[in-house]
């Protein structure tokens, strides 16, 4: 789930109460980061917050939320994750960590990097010339 699908899901999930009023996106948030909750307005805030990530109700809607993420990644490349999981925790963390974390950052740069360092100039073309290509990769 990269950047856009990421938040049109949290998204879709603040849309989606359990019977408490609570949006399902108390089920992925990220339990090392839960104060950040607190500062939202109103009582969802409070709502996503306070919300345990344990218990009965938890694994009926991580349950929920796990089904409709393998349904969003349906014949995409997160399919594999989201089949062979052991969780809606776990599934989360490796997809987020995969599409979204440092290391594809990373290589994005190196990526980057590596079609700077083998880009050469062949001649000059219509609407592209020596300064356009100047202009791109350094």
């Amino acid at each position: 789930l990269v950047g856009m699908c990421k938040r049109a899901l949290v998204a879709h999930l603040n849309q989606i109460n359990n019977p408490e009023g609570t949006p399902l996106y108390y089920t992925i948030r990220d339990p090392d980061h839960k104060e950040r909750y607190r500062t939202q307005d109103g009582v969802i805030g409070n709502q996503i917050h306070d919300a345990p990530l344990f218990g009965e109700t938890f694994e009926t809607y991580a349950f929920r939320v796990l089904q409709i993420l393998r349904e969003w990644t349906s014949g995409g490349t997160a399919e594999t994750y989201t089949e062979n999981s052991n969780g809606l925790i776990e599934t989360w963390n490796f997809i987020t960590a995969t599409y979204d974390g440092a290391n594809v950052k990373l290589a994005t740069i190196r990526r980057a990097r590596e079609s700077i360092h083998t880009a050469h100039w062949l001649k000059d073309a219509t609407n592209f010339r020596f300064t356009d290509y100047f202009n791109k990769h350094i």
